[in-house]
């Protein structure tokens, strides 16, 4: 009786769904040459992944804000001294609702609070952030 059951559970596992499909989740994405984007953060986080290649160093400087350009304080705040890249960034304790991220590479380290002209900014398009759901948040900083 164990290797009937042994079997059909080998026998279920090689299967595909209903219509030919593997129902095993996707770890590539859809050019097979890049893994696929990390799963959403636990919830009321968000986390990203910085890219730069260029030859400047400094800090990262996180702000996550409600709409750009600011309009007040943020309401979330991280920073990284000397990052190596690529650099991750987790944002917790952020409350539900709709956010954008600032990240600031202070150029040099020397402006923590206020970019300067030498500093290079990217800004997110919108995002939503749950009680369940976080979000995941890339970020290439370019020198353009």
């Amino acid at each position: 009786m164990l290797r009937v059951l042994l079997l059909s559970a080998l026998i279920l596992a090689g299967c595909g769904d209903s219509d030919g499909e593997d129902t095993a989740t996707d770890t590539m994405s859809d050019t097979g040459d890049e893994p696929a984007d990390p799963p959403p953060p636990p919830g009321n986080t968000v986390t990203g992944e910085v890219m730069y290649t260029g030859s400047q160093s400094g800090n990262l400087v996180f702000g996550l804000y409600t709409s750009l350009p600011p309009m007040g304080p943020p309401v979330a705040f991280s920073s990284i001294e000397a990052p190596e890249f690529p650099a991750e960034f987790t944002l917790s304790d952020v409350d539900e609702g709709t956010y954008q991220l600032l990240t600031v590479f202070d150029v040099g380290g020397d402006n923590p609070t206020l970019p300067g002209d030498e500093d290079l900014q990217v800004a997110s398009e919108p995002f939503e952030v749950t009680a369940e759901l976080g979000a995941w948040v890339d970020v290439e900083i370019t020198e353009e």
